[in-house]
């Protein structure tokens, strides 16, 4: 029985002793990393410094794009641009040329929706009459149907959707896909985002994945081998390119910061090795900020004199397309009249504040009228534009970083990080407290303050 026993505890003690191996290892590992990164860190933040006093010297970062609208806007910005280029009856003057372009790219292959599955050409598109192709923009019709739509003349239908932030409603890729098989005879789906990811909506169906980072730019590059004598589209398809490297993290390898960069990665291999996991982390970190945000500005709500209160906070959280959740308030005025006030989130992590019936066929005849008249009067009184979309009117953008951007989100985390959330959650309660008191005035002062239902 002691022998036995022995042999136990020389067991355990060996257990014991491999574990304490397997957290040293792992600890030698995060040690290495930290060590590499805080010296990368310190060599990239005086590169950054010199990087940007070359571009302001050279007015290097002129760009009329992100001048108008914001680089990670995918509906104005890049859907818009990408329908216009595509549409070989659009005022850029160059027919089918950037069409039969594009086409080429995807001719030279996608990826399939399976991740093991190897690229496939599709056949017949290099060779698709592109000149008479019809293209069509989802805004144009208002429709449940993808972003692009391109009608390509003997060959059939092509339909692109894409992401760029914005996460995918319900069944989305689904709904597209059994949109386009509706039509009739051939058609390819292409699922658009930064990296090429695969669709969480697309319930099987098949489907072909492209990138701005490898399709989009390569099909740019092609364009302006194509334009340069053209001057003025020529530069537009430089300042977009320059937008989508932004977007991919991938300046342009003749670029001095970038050769810098990667001279830094490869004396510092330990950061290449962990790279996945940084990025993991990264992300986490905006969800717990963004988590942290809704918090403190749900305390700062009720903390106002109205003693606003937030609906389901987890609504907000929620990865689709343009999640939301109500407000309460102390002597709401609205709910007689069939109104809610809601809190929305946008594309890129916006915020938003404003009014809608709590169901978009509802608003209509008398209460629409009503409406357009509250939003106009609205604005003129907070000086401010109201934001469309989604299926609502009149919402009022509220101060809220752009976390999104990886410069943005370093500033809001680490030392102080908390002071910064809760200062920010008063400054955001304190507009949504302006607007309900200014939305309460102007819905007193229009003719008829009753709608019937």
């Amino acid at each position: 029985m002691n022998a036995e026993f022995h042999e136990l505890e020389k067991g355990l003690a060996a257990v014991t002793e491999y574990d304490a191996g397997i957290y040293a290892a792992e600890k030698a590992k995060l040690d290495e990393l930290a060590r590499s990164l805080h010296s990368v860190a310190q060599k990239l933040d005086r590169l950054g410094a010199e990087h940007a006093t070359h571009l302001r010297a050279t007015k290097g970062a002129f760009n009329v794009f992100t001048a108008l609208l914001k680089p990670e806007d995918e509906v104005r910005l890049h859907s818009r641009w990408l329908a216009y280029l595509l549409d070989p009856q659009g005022t850029h003057d160059c027919g089918g040329m950037f069409l039969r372009l594009f086409l080429q790219v995807i001719s030279e292959g996608v990826q399939p929706h399976e991740d093991a599955a190897d690229p496939v050409c599709p056949s017949g598109l290099e060779l698709a009459d592109a000149e008479h192709s019809q293209i069509t923009l989802e805004n144009r019709t208002g429709g449940d149907q993808p972003d692009i739509v391109i009608k390509i003349t003997e060959w059939g239908w092509l339909t692109i959707e894409n992401k760029i932030r914005a996460g995918e409603q319900p069944r989305q890729l689904a709904r597209y896909i059994g949109w386009a098989k509706e039509r009739g005879g051939q058609y390819l789906v292409l699922y658009l985002t930064l990296d090429g990811k695969a669709s969480g909506t697309a319930e099987g169906k098949p489907y072909f994945r492209i990138s701005y980072q490898t399709h989009i730019l390569k099909w740019l590059d092609k364009c302006l081998r194509e334009t340069y004598q053209h001057v003025n589209i020529n530069q537009a398809l430089q300042q977009y390119r320059n937008v989508v490297y932004h977007l991919t993290g991938g300046l342009p390898l003749e670029n001095e910061y970038m050769e810098k960069t990667l001279e830094l990665l490869e004396d510092n291999p330990a950061i290449i090795r962990h790279m996945k996991d940084i990025n993991n982390a990264i992300d986490q970190l905006r969800a717990r900020w963004w988590a942290g945000f809704v918090t403190a500005l749900d305390v700062s709500l009720q903390k106002t004199g109205r003693r606003v209160k937030m609906g389901d906070k987890k609504e907000l959280l929620k990865n689709e397309k343009y999640p939301h959740t109500a407000l309460s308030y102390d002597g709401d005025s609205f709910k007689a009249a069939g109104l809610q006030l809601t809190l929305e989130r946008g594309d890129a992590l916006g915020l938003y504040v404003g009014l809608t019936p709590p169901r978009k066929s509802d608003y209509s005849g008398p209460l629409k009228q009503q409406g357009d008249l509250f939003h106009e009067e609205t604005r003129k009184r907070l000086d401010k534009d109201l934001c469309t979309f989604s299926c609502w009117r009149g919402l009022l953008k509220l101060p809220f970083p752009d976390t999104s951007d990886d410069a943005t989100l370093a500033s809001l985390v680490g030392p102080g990080a908390k002071d910064k959330i809760t200062k920010m959650a008063e400054e955001t309660a304190g507009v949504v407290l302006n607007y309900i008191n200014t939305a309460e005035s102007v819905w007193a002062s229009l003719p008829s303050q009753r709608t019937e239902q």
